[in-house]
């Protein structure tokens, strides 16, 4: 019985400690505005493509539908990789969220930019990959 016991105790705390590790973490949060991120292995077998990216899930907390724009700064490990571009250089991204409601980025999503960050390759060496990014420069436009 004791055994059942710990087992089930052990297996628990390895869902558990799996769980935090993938869970999304809140990268930015303003006037009602929340965007968060989670890391994700994105495999395309058919093609032999097998890819991890920052996933991202925008979240409108506010009664109003919005235009959303921002861009992102990326890292790797404390280096700032595109910091010092002008910021009309740095890629815009633009979205509609319509009163509370959230948007999510999937590892299929191509039509909707700026809800997938590549990291790394994950069958060969990405030779400077992202590992964490900010969220910059945000503007929320009520309709």
């Amino acid at each position: 019985m004791k055994i059942i016991f710990l087992l089930t105790f052990l297996s628990l705390i390895g869902i558990r400690t799996f769980s935090q590790e993938n869970s999304w973490k809140k990268l930015y949060e303003n006037n009602g505005i929340e965007f968060s991120s989670i890391k994700s292995e994105c495999h395309d077998n058919q093609n032999g493509i097998h890819e991890e990216y920052f996933l991202v899930q925008i979240s409108n907390n506010t009664n109003a539908p919005i235009l959303l724009k921002w861009h992102f700064h990326f890292y790797n490990n404390d280096n700032c990789i595109n910091c010092k571009e002008d910021v009309s250089d740095i890629k815009t991204y633009s979205i509609r969220i319509a009163a509370g409601e959230s948007v999510k980025g999937t590892c299929d999503n191509t039509d909707q930019k700026g809800l997938k960050v590549f990291s790394r390759f994950l069958t060969y060496k990405t030779t400077n990959p992202v590992t964490g990014f900010t969220v910059e420069n945000v503007e929320v436009i009520f309709e």
